[in-house]
């Protein structure tokens, strides 16, 4: 009797465990779909905006995290202040939210979106996370 409650018991919590890794790989898998779905999207933006004569840039999927890397091209063009920078991140605070919500609409659980700016060298100048 007391093995059967012990084996029940250890059943039980490796079901929680399995689970809750279960809930991360989810998300994982749903953030790489997201982002392989927004690259098509996302390069013609890019082009039409300019970006891409300024920055190289890239959308990640980190864990259950988008990311938006944006790198210098040249060394002359990085003219703008991490104040700068962030200050163009929180004024499009919005944008990112409303990928948020899509993710959740989605099914990711715990989606994120975050943004970083790096030098020509990839040195991280700033990058800021946004969450719900």
């Amino acid at each position: 009797m007391k093995q059967t409650k012990f084996f029940l018991l250890c059943a039980l919590i490796l079901l929680v465990a399995l689970s809750l890794i279960g809930c991360k790989q989810t998300d994982e898998i749903l953030v790489k779909v997201y982002v392989e779905s927004a690259q098509a999207t996302a390069a013609s933006e890019m082009k039409d905006s300019g970006v891409e004569d300024v920055f190289e840039w890239e959308i990640l999927a980190r864990g259950s995290s988008v990311v938006y890397s944006y790198k210098y091209k040249n060394e002359d063009q990085n003219t703008l202040s991490k104040d700068e920078l962030d200050n163009l991140l929180e004024s499009q605070s919005s944008v990112y939210k409303g990928v948020i919500t899509e993710l959740k609409k989605g099914g990711v659980q715990h989606p994120s979106i975050i943004v970083e700016f790096s030098d020509t060298q990839g040195n991280i100048i700033i990058s800021k996370e946004f969450k719900e």
